[in-house]
Formats: structure tokens, sequence, C-alpha cells
């Protein structure tokens, strides 16, 4: 379980930095992307099933089950499948028993009610609040609510970053006992997390601007074919 749990993490990482950087819509960005959630979601599961059964650990079960809820919610955003709705149904239900979990979660480790088991309470909470929030944004397509052009695209993005920025902060923090000294001591462990921190602001910026001028460019369109033929 360990080792598999290690050559998934390997691959995300791997294949999620290249799905980021690579052109969006691009064989290279599909063919990674499919790869990171593959990865992931067997990193996530294994790690799910060590902190549920084999070696206990509530926090790791909150951050291991977010970033499975956010993968399989960001790829079904582009990526339709059968029976999507049930599919759907059943996420919304994973992601607000995580929201509740983290929030009840943090506020006992931060009451010292609970041991921290290696996750401090604020990023427990932080969890929480994601997934619920998420999860409200769920509900709405529960409700008929159809995603398309640049919200369909900035759904899949943040969700597909977001699990990114988990992974690697598990990673590059949660095991930088493993690191070379020097690393750590030069806190080169912390240029990863704060790569994807930046790609989870420049891309929501550049889509919103994409959509800006995509908007911009349908107005005088739509005005001269108002006016008809001079």
């Amino acid at each position: 379980m360990k080792e598999l749990h290690i050559i998934a993490a390997i691959v995300a990482l791997l294949a999620g930095f290249l799905a980021a950087f690579a052109a969006k819509g691009s064989r290279l960005h599909r063919t990674s992307g499919l790869a990171f959630v593959l990865a992931m979601s067997t990193m996530t599961l294994s790690a799910l099933v060590s902190a549920a059964f084999l070696r206990p650990n509530a926090g790791n079960v909150v951050a291991s089950l977010l970033a499975f809820y956010l993968v399989a919610t960001g790829w079904i955003t582009v990526h339709p499948i059968a029976h999507a709705r049930g599919v759907q149904a059943a996420l919304v239900l994973v992601g607000i028993a995580v929201g509740i979990a983290g929030i009840t979660l943090g506020n006992d480790v931060l009451g010292h009610r609970v041991l921290p088991d290696g996750i401090p309470g604020q990023p427990l909470i932080a969890f929480g609040i994601v997934a619920l929030v998420a999860s409200a944004f769920d509900l709405r397509l529960l409700r008929g609510t159809v995603l398309a052009g640049a919200p369909r695209l900035m759904r899949h993005l943040w969700r597909m970053l977001l699990a990114l920025w988990i992974a690697t902060g598990s990673g590059f923090l949660g095991q930088a006992k493993f690191l070379p000294a020097i690393v750590v001591q030069w806190g080169l462990n912390l240029l990863p997390l704060l790569v994807v921190t930046a790609l989870l602001v420049y891309w929501p910026i550049r889509v919103k601007r994409q959509q800006r001028r995509a908007q911009g460019a349908r107005v005088p369109r739509a005005r001269a074919m108002a006016a008809g033929p001079s």
C-alpha cells in the first residue's frame, strides 16, 4: 500500500505540473490531465484506506477525501459521463461530509479536545470551508444550472489546481524529512507550492480576461448584424 501510494504521488505531481503548464485543450494537456486524475485517485484512495484503517489519522482522512472530491468533480466538469447526475449527487454528499468533518475536527484540534495528528486545526477548517463552498456550487448544478465557456473552464481549473496544491503541500512539506537537508534549510521545498499558488491566482485572472475580450468582440459584431447591409 505504501509503495503504491508513493508511486501514485510521484506520477500525480509530475503529470499535474505538466498539465498545468501545457496548452489547454492540447493533446499533451489531455493526456497528462488524465494521468493526473488516475494517479491522484490512486494516491488519495490509498491514503484514505491507510488513514482510516491501517494507521488511523483523522486529519489525513479529511485531506485525502477533499483532494479526491476536487479531482473527481473537476474531471466531470469537462468529461461528462453516463449517469453523471447520480455521480454528482454522490460527490456532493462527499463534499458536505468532508466540509463538516474538516471544520469540526479543526475546531476540536484548536480547542485541544483531540490530538492534531500532524495537521494543525487551521488548515483543517480551511479544507472544510473549501469543501462546503464547492458543494454549494455542485448543488446548483444538480438543480439544473448549465455551465459553458469560461465558468465551465474556471470550475475545472480551480478544482484541479487546488487538488494539485494539496498534493504538493503533502509531498514537499508533509514529507520534508525525506528531502535532502539543504533543500529544507534553504526553503527550496516551498518553491513547488508557491508555483501552484501562483497558478491558482494566474488562471482565474487569465480566463476572466479572455471572457471579457470575447464579450467585447461580440458587441461590435452584434451591432453590425443588427444594422444590416449599408
